[in-house]
């Protein structure tokens, strides 16, 4: 009879525990296995992660945390093709040039952050602005997440500073 070697991985010996081998004479040999009812294979090790894409369209409304000043602490929600909660925290760079770092808390788990740029103008009581947004990052489902050039637009109110603003394009995650 002719020899087989089996050269197993850790993770596959644990499989086999208890699986019989018949090892057919002749030829190169056949190896059957059988596994016991209930036994489940494991796999351990690197695994391929399939890209997925998301159209994006999110609409944010936002209120004043703490007190105001250059740099705006603000929370609200999210809603449009993700909802769930959303906190900024937005710098004015001067009176129509801003920045902000962001992140959303979708329901269902994870969070997503990212920054934006805008430019923009005021209209009596309003700053209206708009600008680009990346995705650069998160938590769970969303740990890979990532864009670019996405659309960012909205308002201020400037009595009371609630935001209201609209992120659009592609996210990857």
């Amino acid at each position: 009879m002719m020899g087989i070697h089996l050269a197993l991985t850790r993770a596959w010996r644990r499989v086999l525990l208890g699986i019989s081998l018949a090892v057919v004479p002749g030829g190169f040999g056949a190896v059957t296995m059988v596994a016991p009812s209930g036994a489940v294979a494991s796999h351990r090790g690197p695994r391929a992660i399939v890209a997925r894409t998301l159209s994006l369209s999110l609409t944010t409304k936002l209120h004043l945390v703490g007190r105001p000043g250059r740099v705006l602490s603000e929370q609200g929600s999210i809603s449009g093709t993700l909802a769930g909660a959303a906190y900024a925290r937005n710098t004015a760079l001067s009176s129509t040039r801003g920045e902000g770092r962001f992140t959303f808390y979708p329901k269902g788990g994870g969070s997503m952050s990212g920054e934006a740029s805008t430019s923009g103008h005021v209209v009596g009581a309003r700053i209206y602005f708009t600008g680009t947004a990346r995705v650069t990052g998160g938590t769970g489902v969303w740990a890979h997440a990532s864009s670019s050039n996405m659309h960012y637009s909205g308002f201020m109110e400037r009595q009371n500073f609630r935001v209201t603003d609209h992120l659009t394009g592609t996210l990857r995650y």
